[in-house]
């Protein structure tokens, strides 16, 4: 038996198919394309409605299995590789100043400062750096080149790379990640800029950079929903 659950419909230009999205959060939704009816779209909807089911399902599995954050001082987070502790100072300010020592991510803001916001951007400044050489270093080390090291938040990739360009893109969310999860996503990007595929070659190559390289790609196909602020 299907159980009754709200959905918003979009209309897309950009849509071949119909297509269905449930989100984390439990939030429906039906893309339509643009000369398709709504009445097609819904009689989609309809055939497709256990599935939505065992999605919902599943996401509030998920949801409550995300890990209970704080951004409090004496809240610790997963950085790099290693656990750091918060030290949230409020003050009378208007500008804000972030800065690590010792194990410890000290944030003095003013009272109307995002702390969430404030975090993420020291992640994104500290991925840039230390994933930028560790790109670098790598790439050097099988003879390639590259151009730029880029660091991004998008939500279903953890890297990319241009192979013509030589320009590797980097998920800041790998911060959060057991370091062996991120050395994987860096030496996967790093094999693009020999192999612009996924070949057996360039397997093979993985393995060779990164031995054991299967075991973190396992790791953040069943994780990887859980690194966000």
């Amino acid at each position: 038996m299907v159980k009754i659950f709200s959905y918003k419909v979009r209309k897309s230009k950009k849509a071949r198919n119909i297509l269905l999205h449930v989100d984390m959060d439990g939030s429906v939704e039906l893309v339509v394309p643009w000369r398709v009816s709504y009445r097609e779209g819904r009689r989609f909807l309809k055939k497709r409605g256990q599935w939505v089911d065992r999605q919902l399902m599943a996401q509030r599995k998920r949801a409550a299995a995300m890990p209970k954050r704080s951004f409090e001082s004496g809240a610790a987070w997963p950085a790099f590789g290693q656990e750091i502790r918060l030290e949230v100072i409020r003050e009378n300010r208007k500008r804000a100043f972030v800065s690590f020592t010792d194990g410890v991510l000290q944030i003095r803001c003013g009272i109307g400062h995002d702390v969430a916001k404030l975090l993420e951007r020291w992640y994104r400044k500290e991925a840039q750096a230390r994933y930028e050489q560790q790109a670098r270093d790598l790439a050097d080390a099988c003879d390639l080149s590259i151009s730029k090291v880029r660091i991004n938040g998008a939500k279903t990739q953890w890297g990319s790379c241009n192979h013509k360009r030589a320009v590797i893109t980097l998920n800041w969310k790998l911060a959060l990640a057991p370091k062996e999860a991120a050395d994987y996503v860096i030496a996967h990007e790093v094999a693009h800029l020999k192999f612009a595929n996924h070949s057996k070659q360039y397997w093979q190559f993985v393995a060779s950079i990164y031995p054991g390289y299967e075991q973190q790609k396992r790791w953040l196909r069943i994780n990887g929903y859980t690194l966000t602020i």
